[in-house]
């Protein structure tokens, strides 16, 4: 656990350190106090879901079941005008496979988030802090096969293996908070930030589907539960901004 936590550390110096240069010859990357700020954001984070129902079904049918909360990596932009805030955010959830009786199951959720917020902090700060609002969709996905295969289990289809897939509409509200760094003279800068709050998903009916068909029997994976979000970003300047430092 410790050299995992050393590893997400040095990740995240690295990321901050490269951030800047990584956003250089971004158009929309740039930040000015006071006006408009734009950059780019990475990072790990951990978030809940209610899989307990799912669990059930899966464990009735002779599958693994899963935790119910898992880390995630999380991948987005950030954009600010006048400290009203927009915001896109990619997250994928990912769980180890299990395997029970022979049957290998994998389990991953993802989602596309589209968030829009307020700076309640004087823009002049280095800092800002919003709370946000936010919709968007998740897209979920199970996978239950052999653990062990042949060739010719392979060829001909013997042993079991199904990939099904889910969709969902999804809300969040939350709270964020950024401390950007200015770096030199030139304009660049890089960004550490924090996430959190809850995401809910609407819809407790969401069918599974499989190659078509709608599996009817399999209880949903449901999005709702809190998270949590270490993001580290940065911003490298308009091109002209580049083009006459030359």
């Amino acid at each position: 656990m410790k050299k995992a936590i050393h590893l997400l550390g040095l990740a995240c110096a690295a990321a901050l350190f490269a951030a800047p240069s990584l956003f250089a010859m971004d158009h929309d990357s740039a930040c000015m106090p006071k006006n408009y700020c734009a950059y780019g954001l990475i990072g790990p984070g951990i978030s809940w879901v209610n899989l307990e129902r799912l669990n059930d079904n899966l464990a009735a049918s002779g599958a693994s079941t899963f935790r119910q909360y898992t880390p995630t990596l999380v991948l987005g932009g950030h954009k600010e005008a006048d400290r009203m805030i927009m915001e896109s955010f990619v997250t994928g959830l990912f769980w180890k496979d299990r395997v029970n009786a022979g049957l290998r199951t994998s389990v991953w959720l993802s989602t596309i988030m589209w968030n829009s917020g307020f700076n309640v902090l004087p823009a002049s700060l280095p800092v800002i802090a919003f709370p946000f609002l936010g919709i968007g969709a998740g897209l979920n996905g199970i996978q239950v096969r052999s653990d062990r295969q042949t060739l010719s289990d392979i060829l001909l289809a013997k042993e079991p293996n199904s990939s099904l897939w889910q969709a969902a509409f999804l809300l969040n509200a939350g709270a964020g908070a950024d401390l950007r760094i200015p770096m030199g003279k030139k304009p660049k800068g890089a960004v550490i930030g924090l996430r959190a709050g809850y995401t809910f998903d609407p819809f407790l009916k969401s069918k599974w589907r499989s190659d078509g068909t709608i599996v009817g029997d399999l209880a949903p994976a449901v999005q709702s539960g809190a998270f949590i979000k270490l993001v580290v970003g940065g911003w490298g300047g308009h091109m002209h901004d580049s083009d006459n430092d030359k």
